[in-house]
C-alpha cells in the first residue's frame, strides 16, 4: 500500500563557504550566484526505512539523504536575504529509468524533474523567495516499476537558495493544471526571464536555449489531456494551452483548428490498442503551434507516425522533442518521425532525436503546400528492430523538387545494411539531381537546400536525452 508520511526535520543550517563549492562547480551557470541559505541533506532524518542518511563519497561531507519510497520529507529553509533560485544537488539510483524529484515550497510544488544521472547534477527553478523561514518538502515520485526487481531512489546532497545577478527577474512559470477533460481560461505564460543570456542554459536545466520561443497567447484556454486517444476541435481565432498529464499519457493526441497553440512537456506512449495512426496530429490551424519537451515512445510496437501535420496556414515549431522506437512496415503503416503530408506554412525544428525501424523525416510536398523548413540539431537513427529495413531517414524532395530547406547540425545513423548515401533522398544515385557525398557529409547542390547532413550519431550524443524531454520537462529558455 502506498503511503505518504510527513517527516519533521530537526534543523536547517547555513552552508559554509567550503560547502558552496560543489554546488557552483556542478552548474557553471550559478557561478555568479550568492548562496543565501542551504540544507545539508545528511541532517535530514526519516523513518520506515524509506528516508535515511547514507555514506556517499561523492556528496559534500560524504553524507547524503536517500529517498527510496513514497514519503514526503518536510523541513524549513531560511534564506538570510531574498533569493531568486532554489537549487537541489541530486543523483539517481535508476531502475528501467530514473525517479522523479518533487520539491514543494510553502505548500506549492515548484520543481518536478526526472533525474536520470547516476552522478550528481544540480536542478533548479527560478523563484522569488523572501528572506525568512519557508516550509520545504522533498519527495520521490515514480519510485516503483511494476514487475521490476529493483527500486528507484534519489540521493540528495544539498538544497540551497541563491541570489543571482538577474535578481528580480520573473521566473518562467506555467498555468496550474486543470482537471482531466476540462478547460479553463488562464493568462499567457512568461517564457523567458528578463536579463537572461541568449544561447546559455537556464540554471539546473538540460541543454542550451532553444531557437524559437512560444507565441504570445491572448486569454488562452487550457485543455488538460485525459488518458487514451484524444482529439480536440479548437475554436477559430482562440489560443490554447494543451497540457499533457504529469504521468505517461497512454494514447494519442490530435487537434484541429485554433490560433496559437502550445504543448510544453509530456510523454506519449503509443498503446498497442490505439485506433489512431499518429502520436500527435495537427490539422487546419491558423497560427503558430509550439511543441516543446515532448517524448513520443513507440516501443509497444504499434505502427504510427510520430508527428503528422496537415495545416498549410500554420507555423509549427518542434523543439526538444524525442521520438523513440517508432515502428512501421512496407505492408502496414509507413511510419515517419515527422510528416507534414497536408502542408505547413513553416516547419521549424530545433533539437530533435528520433529512432525508427522505418522512416525518419518525410518532408516533400504531398497533399498540401510547404512554405519552408528549418532543421537544426537533429539526429535520426535506425534501430534495426523488426523485419523491415525501412525507407529514408531524411526525405527532402518529391523526385527532384525540394522546398526551401535549411540544415544545421543534422545527423543520420543508417541501418546496418545501408550507408549515408542511400539513407537520404535524393540519394547519390538519384538520376538528374544526385546528392553530393564528401566523406561523412552529404549535401544537395542545385536544390533549394542549404547546409548538409552528416553520418551520426552526433559527437556529443543525442541532442535530446531522456532527461531533456518528457513529463518532468523544464524548458531551458529561448534565445
Amino acid at each position: 500500500m502506498s503511503f505518504r508520511t510527513p517527516i519533521p526535520v530537526a534543523r536547517a543550517v547555513l552552508l559554509a563557504a567550503v560547502l558552496v563549492a560543489p554546488l557552483l562547480a556542478a552548474t557553471p551557470a550559478l557561478a555568479d550566484s550568492a548562496v543565501t541559505s542551504s540544507l545539508a541533506a545528511e541532517q535530514l532524518h526519516g523513518s520506515h526505512g524509506v528516508v535515511r542518511a547514507v555514506r556517499d563519497s561523492r556528496a559534500d561531507g560524504r553524507r547524503a539523504l536517500l529517498l527510496r519510497g513514497p514519503t514526503t520529507v518536510v523541513t524549513t529553509i531560511r534564506p538570510a536575504t531574498a533569493a531568486t533560485l532554489l537549487a537541489v544537488r541530486v543523483r539517481a539510483r535508476r531502475c528501467h529509468g530514473g525517479p522523479v524529484l518533487r520539491v514543494g515550497l510553502d505548500g506549492r510544488t515548484v520543481l518536478r524533474r526526472r533525474i536520470a544521472s547516476r552522478r550528481y547534477v544540480v536542478v533548479s527553478t527560478a523563484r522569488a523567495i523572501a528572506a525568512g523561514p519557508h516550509r520545504l518538502t522533498l519527495a520521490l515520485s515514480r519510485g516503483l516499476r511494476r514487475g521490476a526487481h529493483c527500486r528507484r531512489a534519489l540521493v540528495i546532497d544539498t538544497v540551497s537558495t541563491l541570489a543571482t545577478a538577474a535578481a528580480g527577474a520573473a521566473p518562467a512559470t506555467g498555468p496550474a493544471p486543470a482537471a482531466p477533460g476540462s478547460s479553463t481560461t488562464t493568462p499567457a505564460p512568461t517564457t523567458v526571464a528578463p536579463g537572461s543570456t541568449p544561447g546559455a542554459a537556464l540554471p539546473g536545466v538540460i541543454g542550451p536555449r532553444l531557437r524559437w520561443a512560444p507565441p504570445a497567447l491572448t486569454a488562452p484556454t487550457t485543455i488538460a489531456v485525459a488518458d487514451g486517444d484524444q482529439w480536440y476541435e479548437l475554436a477559430a481565432g482562440r489560443d490554447y494551452i494543451i497540457k499533457l498529464p504529469p504521468t505517461v499519457h497512454r494514447g494519442t493526441l490530435g487537434f484541429e483548428g485554433g490560433r496559437h497553440v502550445t504543448i510544453v512537456g509530456g510523454h506519449i506512449a503509443l498503446p498497442a490498442g490505439s485506433t489512431k495512426t499518429a502520436a500527435l496530429e495537427i490539422r487546419n490551424n491558423a497560427g503558430t503551434v509550439h511543441v516543446e519537451g515532448l517524448w513520443i515512445d513507440g516501443s509497444s510496437g504499434y505502427q504510427a507516425d510520430g508527428v503528422r501535420i496537415s495545416s498549410p496556414s500554420s507555423v509549427v515549431q518542434l523543439e526538444n522533442v524525442r521520438a523513440t522506437g517508432l515502428r512501421g512496415s512496407t505492408s502496414g503503416a509507413h511510419a515517419d518521425i515527422v510528416q507534414p503530408y497536408g502542408g505547413v506554412k513553416a516547419l521549424r525544428i530545433d533539437r530533435l532525436s528520433g529512432t525508427t525501424n522505418y522512416q525518419g523525416l518525410y518532408l516533400p510536398r504531398d497533399l498540401g503546400a510547404i512554405g519552408s523548413i528549418d532543421l537544426s540539431n537533429v539526429d535520426l537513427a535506425y534501430d534495426d528492430v523488426g523485419s523491415t529495413d525501412g525507407g529514408y531517414l531524411l526525405w527532402l524532395a518529391a523526385g527532384c523538387t525540394a522546398v526551401p530547406t535549411k540544415l544545421s547540425n543534422v545527423y543520420v545513423k543508417p541501418s546496418a545494411s545501408k550507408r549515408l548515401a542511400t539513407s537520404v533522398w535524393p540519394s547519390v544515385y538519384t538520376g538528374s539531381c544526385p546528392a553530393a557525398l564528401s566523406g561523412s557529409t552529404i549535401s544537395w547542390p542545385g536544390q533549394p537546400i542549404t547546409g548538409s547532413a552528416s553520418t551520426g550519431p552526433p559527437p556529443g550524443g543525442s541532442f535530446v536525452s531522456p532527461a531533456a524531454a518528457g513529463e518532468a520537462y523544464i524548458s531551458p529558455g529561448y534565445g
